[in-house]
């Protein structure tokens, strides 16, 4: 699920945690914002990559933390800057120990109504693949590419004077090549991409047989 967006002409700006998380979630937090000011956030948020400027006109950042008990909505500290906007999504059922399986880098596109995000190859069966990218224009995002398809999780508030900001999500059952991907703006600008994948929680099954070496099947 997502938090409320919170965005602000400069300075810093503090998202709502989404609706209904809990302890060992994985928080992801996406900012954009229109200048290359780098924005920080509270410790036990680590960055994803780092921070990427489009010119002078857009910067990127994704953030993640492992949700505990007790956590409120965080302060992104943007000093100066102009027009920053930030979301906040949760996942659940990601490995808390080792959350990211593969991340990306950040693709920078030229001014067009099309965002792409290059590829990557996940490393770990059933991984949950992120595409997020924002745009500095006033935008809402559609027709999102490739097998799986994402599915769209968020679609910032079409704002005046802000950028716009999506994520998308779909699951790689069998580690491999995501290939290229892309979505479309209703209005060109400049703008970011990128895909990393997040490991999927696991647990060891011991399985003692009397007699001993009996066949276990699974799934037939």
């Amino acid at each position: 699920s997502a938090g409320n967006n919170s965005r602000a002409g400069n300075g810093n700006v503090t998202p709502g945690l989404p609706p209904g998380w809990m302890a060992n979630d994985i928080f992801i937090c996406v900012v954009a914002s229109r200048d290359n000011v780098n924005s920080t956030m509270p410790p036990g948020w680590v960055v994803i990559g780092t921070g990427t400027n489009n010119g002078a006109n857009l910067r990127t950042t994704t953030f993640y933390k492992i949700a505990i008990s007790g956590d409120t909505n965080p302060t992104v500290t943007h000093p100066g800057g102009n027009n920053i906007e930030t979301t906040i999504v949760a996942y659940r059922g990601v490995d808390t120990t080792n959350p990211l399986d593969v991340i990306g880098t950040t693709r920078i596109n030229p001014s067009s109504t099309t965002i792409t995000a290059t590829s990557i190859t996940t490393l770990i069966n059933t991984a949950r693949v992120i595409f997020t990218g924002s745009i500095y224009s006033r935008s809402t995002f559609s027709s999102y590419s490739g097998v799986p398809t994402p599915t769209e999780r968020l679609d910032t508030p079409n704002i005046a004077n802000y950028p716009s900001t999506f994520v998308a999500d779909f699951a790689m059952n069998i580690a491999g090549s995501t290939g290229n991907r892309i979505c479309t703006a209703t209005v060109g600008g400049v703008n970011n991409g990128i895909l990393f994948s997040l490991r999927p929680a696991t647990a060891t099954i011991t399985f003692i047989t009397d007699p001993s070496n009996a066949n276990i099947y699974i799934n037939g």
